[in-house]
This record gives structure tokens, sequence and C-alpha cells, in this order.
């Protein structure tokens, strides 16, 4: 579908809040259809396309791939997938239970993918994952730590510079379930539970064993604690 009746049934402060999310300027006074064509120009653009699949994950880009080739409904146990290209405005929910993408997309995302822009995406994909799978194992890892275990296991050498850029970037975009405290990525289950300087006072003496076992607790509670509020 074009991308103008997509947007044309949005009232206009919805409009002014999705011109707001794909971060264009100037748009507080515009009408209704400034605001349509603004935003069709925005999102059918080769450099705001880069940036957004820059950051997907690959299920994220497997699953917008498969809909670009074919109509597949909405697949409800994989909402998480598909929460950021909809908010970047990459799938519209035009019935119940259907995504659709814009009409001019699938020409720029082909256009976008040189070999040049996957093995840089593949690269930052690579580094922040690292930084990702060992904050979910211990819930506190020194970032020195996550870089001497990527340099470990792969030929071409990361830094605290690109470990670190990889994360911030990650996270003011789409967020991140961990931070970055004093030098150590933490998982916000830590965090929420006040752990950070129980495991850091301990990790000497503390076995990975006995703080991946902390870390577990404190996971599970803060879990509990996300489902509870759910419920209210």
């Amino acid at each position: 579908m074009l991308i103008r009746d997509l947007l044309v049934k949005n009232k206009v402060q919805e409009l002014k809040d999705m011109a707001k999310i794909i971060g264009l300027t100037g748009y507080s006074k515009l009408k209704k259809d400034e605001l349509i064509a603004s935003i069709g120009s925005a999102i059918l653009n080769e450099e705001y396309a880069k940036k957004v699949f820059f950051l997907a994950n690959d299920r994220e880009i497997e699953l917008f791939e498969k809909k670009l080739n074919e109509t597949v409904p909405f697949v409800e146990e994989e909402i998480g997938n598909y929460v950021y290209l909809y908010k970047s405005l990459f799938y519209f929910l035009y019935e119940e239970n259907e995504f659709v993408i814009p009409e001019g997309l699938k020409e720029i995302y082909e256009a976008i993918q040189t070999s040049e822009y996957k093995e840089k995406r593949a690269r930052f994909q690579l580094v922040y994952n690292y930084g990702t799978a060992m904050t979910n194992m211990y819930g506190i890892v020194p970032v020195e730590q996550v870089v001497k275990v990527f340099n470990e296991q792969n030929e071409v050498a990361t830094n605290k510079e690109e470990l670190v850029k990889a994360f911030e970037l990650m996270k003011n975009v789409k967020g991140c379930i961990y931070d970055l405290v004093e030098g150590s990525f933490v998982h916000e289950a830590v965090l929420e539970e006040g752990g950070i300087h129980f495991l850091k006072n301990k990790e000497i003496s503390l076995t990975i064993f006995q703080q991946k076992k902390c870390y577990s607790a404190m996971k599970m509670k803060h879990s509990l604690n996300v489902l509870n509020s759910m419920k209210h």
C-alpha cells in the first residue's frame, strides 16, 4: 500500500507523534497533508533505512525479509521482534493480525544491501551481542572482560571504545536491558534489586557459579515484579 494511504487514517496528533519518533524537526505547525508528506519522504529514504536496519537484530531482519516476499500473518509469539520496525514505521497494522510494509520500501531495502553495509552491520551486531550475552549470563561484567573474551574468540579484535560505542548507540535508539555502571555492564535485574554492590564487592571471593546463582535469584525476583505490575 502507498505510504499516504497508511498514514491518512491517523489523526494530526498521532502523525506528530510519529514525526517525533522518527526524528523529524519543525513539524509542530504542519497541517495533516504536510505531515503525511514529510513522514512519507523521511521513511522512504535510503539514509533513514540504513540507520534503522543497522540496529535491527537478525531475527527482526529475517521476519522483515519474509514479509517482503510473501503474505504472512502477524505472529503473536514474535511480538518483540516486530516492535522496533513498527515504531520505525516500516510496518503498519492494516487489519487485525496483519502487518503491511509501505510500497517502495522493498526497493530501498534492496538498494542499501551492499557488501560494505552488510559487513559493517554484521560487525556491529557481533560486538554488541557479546556484551549482551555476557551480561545476561553473569548479571554484571567488566567491559574489559567482554573485550578479553571477544578477542580470544575472534580474529578481528575489538576494544573498549568500540564495545561501549555499540552499546550506547543501541541504548539510545532501541533501549537495552542493561546499563554501563562504573566500567561494567549491569543487567537491569541487578540494578533494580540493588545487587550491584554485593556482586562487585564479592566478585573476588565468589566463584562464577556462585555469582551466577546470586544473579539468577535477582533476575527471577525482577521477572516476578514485572509480571505482578502487569496485573494491575
